[in-house]
């Protein structure tokens, strides 16, 4: 099960002025109080599908499968058992967005304008998944490869308009 819609905000930010010194990441999973909420949602609703007709057809029911010393001390299908099993074992699909937001060059949020160019920096630009400024609800392929090929467009519209004028 995965958020499609996370409402975390994680960063990304230089550790220093060097291009070799790693940067600081930090995803900041699950610390939006919604989030685990809803990942309990999810499991309620997962749990009430065991109660239609087509899942009791084919038998179909959560298996538990209990960490010994994780979660053990809160009662097992509590909203608790799932907040601490939320916290404990959900992960990531690592679809990041958004690190270099696209957007008005009078919003400090934005690192490329609407042609994908980085702000401040002559012949650069972004085409990847980090110029979205929200996560689709989907995999991040399909988009990523449509920005790639609307900044193909424009690179070689850009070079066409410089030789015709």
């Amino acid at each position: 099960m995965f958020l499609l819609q996370p409402r975390s905000k994680g960063y990304l930010r230089l550790s220093s002025k060097s291009p070799f010194t790693y940067p600081v990441i930090d995803p900041r999973y699950l610390s939006h109080p919604e989030d685990i909420e809803d990942f309990v949602r999810g499991i309620r609703l997962m749990r009430s599908l065991e109660q239609t007709e087509a899942w009791k057809s084919i038998g179909a029911t959560l298996v538990r499968q209990d960490v010994p010393g994780h979660c053990s001390e809160e009662i097992y299908d509590s909203d608790n058992y799932w907040r601490c099993i939320g916290r404990n074992f959900l992960r990531s699909a690592y679809h990041f967005v958004g690190t270099c937001r696209m957007g008005s060059v009078n919003d400090p949020s934005v690192v490329v304008d609407s042609r994908l160019r980085v702000i401040g920096i002559d012949k650069l630009r972004v085409a990847d998944a980090s110029v979205m400024r929200y996560i689709p609800s989907g995999h991040t392929n399909a988009p990523a490869m449509i920005i790639g090929e609307k900044a193909a467009d424009m690179i070689k519209r850009d070079k066409t308009l410089r030789y015709n004028v």
